[in-house]
């Protein structure tokens, strides 16, 4: 079947594609954790799956401070718990 000839309907819409593959959109919380590192001046510069074998994937959370020439990250087995170690972290050090 020559590509002309097969249906537009075969594939279904990006979207779907997307949230299958990649899971749903980012949770309230994981938001506000990142909203909570901006207004005290750190910014998510790394946010990464490390996965090994059949090891759960491993969350590597890197947030940094530029005026400050500072950062600090966070490895856990679900980003919002890195995030939000990460937010404890920099309110104790505003202290």
């Amino acid at each position: 079947m020559s590509p002309s000839s097969k249906s537009a309907g075969s594939r279904g819409p990006r979207k779907s594609h997307v949230s299958r593959r990649h899971g749903a959109a980012a949770s309230p919380s994981l938001v506000s954790h990142i909203i909570a590192l901006e207004v005290t001046g750190w910014h998510v510069v790394g946010f990464r799956p490390s996965i090994a074998g059949d090891a759960p994937a491993l969350w590597r959370v890197t947030i940094e401070r530029t005026d400050e020439n500072a950062s600090m990250t966070a490895i856990e087995v679900d980003p919002e718990v890195a995030l939000a170690e990460l937010v404890r972290y920099t309110r104790a050090d505003a202290r």
